[in-house]
């Protein structure tokens, strides 16, 4: 594991200090970068390093972080009254493997260097094993402090986030697990039309279409209506934009019998007779 921690760090305008630590650079230019955007933080921020001589330590690895951390704090603190600090950071800062913790950052250690102010702790790992045995070790005791834990992934079906509240009371946490699925929700909207597509449905031959953007004909199984004749099913469009009743709309659409259109040339014919018949009807 690297052993050099990555600091960007800015005071916002409501002089609340957002400070992000990272042992790879560009995951710290990547969560700063975040931060900014939300809360209109200066391009880039102020950039320092914190080098662990001996990763192996825990005790040097937390000495160096937090002595860095109070570095960042106190020029700031005589000139300004810092109102709230945010940390993001590595779950397991600068240890000498992935699946160890920076214990010391999820327990009450940085009380001392954030004072009595509020403050937010994110850490994060790009390791879900890693996250859930940081989750395990917070819930274990009775830590002071608020968190949030989570992975780094930015797929949503794919995160895992678990926040403890501000009273740091482990019984009024919550954790919430977001898996991965495959398939809309039980209770959708589409969820439930495809199932009403289902029970209406009778497959079929269907007739040669020409296939949506492609240019060619291609024979497609469709939806058949019991009891009504002559339907064409145009290709699916994507059923995840729509509303269900919108999707029938699409998916059926009657296209006139043989006997209408032989009547309505038998209508067309009668109608050209009267024209001869009677010239004051003609164009």
């Amino acid at each position: 594991m690297p052993s050099t921690a990555h600091i960007r760090y800015a005071l916002s305008s409501n002089n609340e200090l957002f400070i992000s630590c990272y042992h790879e650079p560009l995951a710290c230019v990547g969560s700063y970068s975040e931060l900014a955007r939300q809360h209109n933080l200066p391009k880039g921020g102020t950039y320092v390093t914190a080098k662990v001589d001996n990763n192996e330590d825990e005790e040097e690895i937390k000495k160096i972080i937090i002595n860095k951390l109070k570095e960042i704090k106190n020029p700031i603190e005589a000139k300004t009254i810092i109102s709230k600090i945010t940390l993001t950071a590595d779950v397991n800062l600068c240890t000498k493997s992935r699946d160890v913790l920076a214990y010391f950052l999820i327990d009450d250690s940085l009380t001392d260097f954030y004072g009595n102010k509020q403050i937010v702790r994110q850490l994060e790992s790009g390791t879900g094993k890693v996250v859930e045995e940081a989750i395990k070790y917070y819930k274990a005791n009775s830590f002071r402090l608020p968190i949030v834990l989570k992975t780094k992934s930015i797929t949503p079906p794919k995160d895992k986030q678990y926040y403890s509240s501000s009273t740091g009371d482990a019984a009024s946490t919550k954790r919430k697990d977001l898996e991965e699925t495959a398939t809309p929700p039980e209770n959708s909207l589409i969820s439930k039309g495809l199932k009403k597509d289902k029970e209406v449905i009778k497959k079929g031959t269907a007739p040669e279409v020409e296939e949506a953007g492609r240019g060619k004909r291609k024979k497609i199984e469709h939806s058949a209506i019991p009891e009504k004749d002559n339907v064409i099913v145009s290709p699916l469009i994507n059923s995840a934009t729509i509303e269900h009743s919108q999707l029938l709309d699409e998916i059926v659409r009657p296209i006139p019998s043989f006997k209408d259109n032989k009547l309505q040339s038998a209508r067309e014919a009668e109608q050209q007779d009267e024209k001869v018949i009677r010239p004051d009807l003609a164009v």
